[in-house]
């Protein structure tokens, strides 16, 4: 038997969770950090280099908002009105430009994820974080599926964001949506007449369902 054949199949010690970020997630993290720091992406106050303190939260909240991505695009394709909304702040306004729908508010935002006239899943990639203290920047590229049958693209194009850190972490406070590509569908008379309803939900003057 070979050396590296007894050590694969040696039993492995347990390690508790706190050895494992101690010796392994930390150091990695650390890493990344400091590759970032030396390109001048990260900068404490007056251009000074971050703490170590600072350096975690900012991993932190990367993270957070990573998950958040990743909580919206489940919970719209989901159709999940509670866990949708829970990603943004109260005022929320989400547009795709050069077409509707443009919704802002919790009361609109249900609707849109509620009565979203494609059954879809969305494909998030290529995602840049900008933080600056409470607020950040961010953009991806979103490929969304219509499931069909057939399955077959909807769109793809490029999400411009702004999220706030909130009592209860990082929501969405704006999505601008910029289509680069999108097929008839999504900009035919029937899909628009599917989606104006958004733009009233909540209001006075909204019409009977």
């Amino acid at each position: 038997m070979s050396l590296t054949h007894r050590i694969l199949v040696k039993p492995a010690r347990r390690l508790s969770e706190t050895h494992l970020w101690s010796v392994k997630d930390r150091a990695g993290w650390y890493e990344i950090v400091t590759a970032l720091e030396s390109r001048n992406t990260l900068r404490g106050e007056e251009g000074n280099s971050m703490t170590e303190s600072e350096k975690l939260q900012y991993l932190l909240d990367m993270e957070e908002i990573r998950r958040l991505i990743a909580r919206y695009d489940f919970a719209f394709d989901g159709r999940d009105e509670d866990a949708y909304v829970e990603c943004w702040v109260e005022d929320g306004f989400v547009e795709r430009r050069n077409s509707k729908p443009s919704c802002r508010g919790y009361d609109q935002l249900r609707a849109l994820v509620r009565d979203f006239p494609v059954n879809g899943r969305r494909v998030t990639t290529n995602i840049l974080i900008d933080i600056d203290g409470d607020e950040a920047r961010i953009r991806n590229y979103l490929l969304y599926l219509d499931m069909g049958p057939p399955c077959e693209v909807s769109m793809f194009g490029v999400w411009n964001d702004k999220v706030v850190r909130t009592a209860s972490g990082w929501k969405f406070k704006e999505r601008i949506f910029d289509p680069l590509s999108i097929r008839d569908y999504e900009v035919s008379p029937a899909f628009m007449a599917a989606v104006e309803k958004f733009e009233t939900a909540g209001s006075a003057d909204a019409p009977s369902p």
